[in-house]
């Protein structure tokens, strides 16, 4: 599972906070059963409190930034399996002579 980290700068200090994120896989329940796995991921692992000035972070902040971020990751993997398919085709119809109209 990919682990993404997310920074956030302290608001007083300037200090570089590091956030984990695990983005959520959702579950595949249909299809033959080696296909199906169940959903795993989503998990955020961020420290509430500067290193260096003490200053205790908003946790909603630092969870909608989080959840930004593994919003964005999902969308460019989602993309990146649409133009993978899409290659595939291609490669397929490039096999059998096929003409991409």
């Amino acid at each position: 599972m990919n682990v993404v980290k997310f920074f956030y700068d302290c608001p007083t200090c300037g200090n570089e906070q590091e956030v984990q994120i695990t983005p959520p896989i959702p579950a595949h329940i249909s299809g033959p059963p080696e296909s199906c796995y169940p959903a795993e991921g989503g998990e955020i692992e961020a420290g509430g409190t500067c290193e260096s000035c003490g200053l205790e972070f908003d946790e909603g902040l630092l969870i909608e930034k989080c959840e930004a971020t593994i919003r964005d990751r999902i969308e460019s993997i989602e993309e990146q399996r649409g133009e993978d398919q899409i290659e595939r085709l291609r490669e397929l119809r490039d096999e059998r002579g096929e003409i991409d109209k």
